[in-house]
């Protein structure tokens, strides 16, 4: 009898455990866009999370930034557009653990029209980065896990990984 009620108390442990895990995470979409203007430079930081991430030279000739992003939780979107731009974009998630449970994904467009000075933080997704087409300043990688490709501009000034 004893038997059996340990194995009716773990059986109920592990009902606990998947019902807590999240497998009803529900995401949101969302597009994220800062116009060209007046900068000259830009500083732009993307905090990612466990999304895929795509990220290219935008093809709208007025615009500095394009995001459009699926996230769980929140985020955080600030841009101070000016001669030198500062655009910080990042997911703040509800729950750490929601890799697997949808396809989520970044689709990130930048001006090659500027210097741009790029930090890449956090993140277990894959990361897809054609950086080719940039005027890239600078570059600051630190990734977590996932598989990252970046292919890089001839003419990049300073990188930092």
């Amino acid at each position: 009898m004893r038997r059996l009620i340990r194995v009716l108390l773990l059986a109920v442990s592990v009902v606990v455990v998947v019902t807590t895990t999240g497998l009803t995470f529900s995401y949101q979409s969302a597009e994220y866009t800062a116009a060209l203007d007046e900068t000259t430079r830009a500083q732009i930081r993307l905090g990612l999370s466990d999304q895929a991430t795509d990220i290219r030279a935008a093809a709208e000739p007025n615009l500095l930034f394009r995001a459009a992003i699926d996230y769980v939780g929140e985020v955080t979107f600030d841009a101070h557009v000016g001669p030198e731009t500062v655009i910080t974009l990042k997911e703040n998630p509800q729950h750490k653990y929601y890799a697997g449970i949808a396809n989520l994904d970044w689709r990130v467009g930048l001006s090659p029209l500027v210097p741009l000075a790029l930090a890449l933080d956090g993140g277990a997704g894959d990361l897809r980065a054609d950086l080719s087409g940039l005027r890239l300043a600078s570059l600051d990688v630190e990734l977590d896990t996932g598989d990252t490709v970046i292919t890089l501009p001839q003419n990049a000034e300073r990188l930092v990984a």
